[in-house]
């Protein structure tokens, strides 16, 4: 049997900007043992102390070795040398959304990630629509009365130039015809109920004129009102690609370790199968 070191080191991943905080257990073997330990020369294996024995096999014999097992220091030294190597070589690689400001958790999938990120984009989204719909929502209220307002008033003149024309046609008829052909009557007489003809239609063209113009006011409020929802649309298509395209925004990024997270929980002697 030869001599060997086996080691389980706690690595503490924390990255507050991340979230960040994890404990990860490495475990390795040191072996072959030399003046003074090589960390590279440590195998990463998953042990159990179940696994270590305190008896030693029938038959066994140890091989010689200059090794100072028997110092202190040799073991402080292996501690130190096993940490310094960890805080040069080991990274935790985490998944990391800077715009939504989230990291991947343990034995998180880059799947189960981007689902989460999708959830808190969408609920995101969800409060800045709520907020938009809120800023359109006494606009797009005023629009509707405006318009609402200009559709009665052109209702209301549409039903006076009715009148007006069911008027005109019930006194002015064929007053012209009547005023030449009703016998002797004075040029003055004809000229007063041609006046009142021409007058009735004038009235008559007025009435249509505000029809028209009330026809415009409503075409223009509905104009407005088509405008204010078309913006509307379109800033809430910008909200929902602006939090799907933060969604997507996922980068795989390297966490270093601090020398103050490394702590070596244990290192013991054990005696392996020479080779």
């Amino acid at each position: 049997l030869a001599p060997a070191l086996v080691a389980r080191v706690s690595l503490l991943f924390d990255d507050d900007r991340l979230g960040l905080r994890e404990t990860v257990e490495w475990e390795a073997v040191v072996y072959p043992l030399a003046q003074t330990v090589d960390p590279t020369a440590a195998v990463a294996v998953d042990y159990d102390d179940r696994d270590l024995r305190t008896e030693a096999p029938a038959g066994a014999t140890y091989r010689v070795t200059d090794t100072p097992l028997k110092t202190k220091k040799y073991f402080s030294d292996a501690e130190r040398a096993l940490a310094d190597h960890l805080y040069r070589t080991r990274t935790s690689q985490v998944l990391r959304n800077r715009r939504l400001k989230l990291a991947s958790r343990t034995g998180e999938s880059a799947d189960e990630f981007a689902a989460r990120c999708q959830a808190a984009a969408d609920d995101a989204a969800d409060r800045a629509q709520v907020v938009l719909q809120q800023r359109y929502e006494a606009r797009i209220a005023k629009a509707r009365d405006a318009l609402g307002a200009a559709a009665d008033r052109a209702q209301q003149a549409r039903a006076a130039e009715q009148t007006r024309r069911s008027h005109e046609l019930a006194t002015g008829a064929g007053s012209l015809l009547r005023a030449v052909l009703g016998g002797r009557r004075s040029a003055r007489s004809m000229a007063r109920d041609l006046g009142r003809v021409l007058t009735g239609r004038s009235r008559s063209d007025e009435a249509a004129q505000r029809v028209q113009t009330a026809d415009h006011r409503v075409r223009d409020k509905q104009g407005a009102l088509a405008a204010l929802e078309a913006d509307l649309a379109r800033d809430l298509t910008a909200i929902d690609d602006e939090w799907r395209a933060k969604a997507a925004d996922v980068e795989s990024v390297d966490v270093p370790l601090e020398k103050s997270d490394i702590r070596v929980t244990s290192l013991s002697l054990v005696w392996v199968p020479a080779r």
